[in-house]
């Protein structure tokens, strides 16, 4: 019988996002390993099984994508410096209460959704490790699930005033092209077998969250450490046929962004700089322009410049 870590699934409805609609636009396009980024290794069980791995993967997504955003600076002065004096950064990285989120997700003995989950995250927010951590002595269920102080929905939603979060669902066959702009939450079974250095492939149920962090196939696992935290699958690894990727942007006054009109007809359009050469990058992934390059920077001897303006 299939030991089940804390995986339901839901059935996608109209509504829900899905990448490739373009109803998300990435701010993130880069090649696919979110490898240097990944966070701090942390499990989910220690004295007590927490049925919480859909929440600790979702939150490995975003200290990924926190970190990635940090190292190539994304975030403004402001965002850090809050993010560091209200307890999130460790070591210069991101680290979110696992416990509280699987908490207001209202995971149970089965488990949880990513759609729950995730939804949980973008409506209430996130609060640092530290403010709600996993120590070790939590030996009951309704120890580790005890409500959240009135403190701790405050940071939260703090931070929810501060960054936004987004989520899609993604489908198998996308995995790789959508890991270009963000590291998935995937489904697997765990483990069948470790021979030549990778995991088995197995058509065993589906029991196990985890963060996909490279494509063919690594993943980050918080249920248990075995031969590292990170995993490498067979290439014909069975995953679930739905995971999720997350977005991340900061919420701040963009008065960098101009409304232009065109001199010569009646288009109306916005001018929004890009503050570094990653965001330039991205921006031209976003609007389908190639953006040529020369030992990973931007090339900008070679740039396409269409025209100047003059703001007056």
């Amino acid at each position: 019988m299939s030991k089940n870590y804390g995986v339901i699934f839901e059935p996608l409805e109209e509504e829900d996002y899905v990448f490739g609609a373009e109803r998300i636009v990435d701010n993130i396009t880069m090649d696919g390993n979110w490898t240097p980024y990944l966070p701090k290794d942390e499990v989910q069980t220690k004295e007590i099984r927490t049925m919480a791995c859909v929440s600790f993967s979702a939150n490995s997504c975003i200290e990924t994508i926190f970190n990635y955003q940090i190292k190539h600076g994304m975030l403004s002065v402001g965002a850090l410096s809050w993010l560091e004096e209200n307890g999130y950064m460790e070591n210069g990285e991101v680290n979110l209460s696992d416990r509280f989120l699987a908490t207001i997700s209202d995971t149970t003995k089965e488990g949880n959704s990513g759609k729950k989950v995730a939804q949980a995250i973008h409506e209430v927010g996130c609060i640092p490790e530290s403010m709600h951590p996993f120590t070790e002595g939590i030996f009951k269920w309704n120890d580790y699930y005890s409500m959240p102080t009135t403190e701790m929905f405050d940071m939260a939603y703090e931070f929810n005033e501060r960054f936004l979060i987004n989520y899609e669902a993604v489908y198998k066959k996308d995995f790789k092209e959508a890991l270009k702009h963000s590291p998935l939450q995937v489904y697997v079974y765990a483990w069948n077998g470790y021979e030549n250095g990778e995991y088995v492939k197995t058509d065993k149920p589906i029991n196990h969250a985890v963060e996909l962090h490279k494509g063919t196939w690594y993943v980050f696992d918080t249920y248990e450490k075995l031969d590292s935290f990170s995993k490498k699958l067979a290439e014909d690894f069975i995953f679930f046929n739905i995971g999720y990727k997350y977005k991340l942007s900061e919420k701040k006054p963009m008065t960098n962004v101009k409304v232009l009109k065109d001199a010569n007809s009646n288009e109306v359009g916005f001018l929004l700089p890009a503050i570094n050469s990653d965001a330039f990058k991205s921006l031209g992934a976003n609007f389908g322009i190639d953006v040529p390059t020369k030992e990973g920077q931007t090339d900008w001897s070679k740039v396409k410049i269409d025209g100047e303006y003059e703001l007056t």
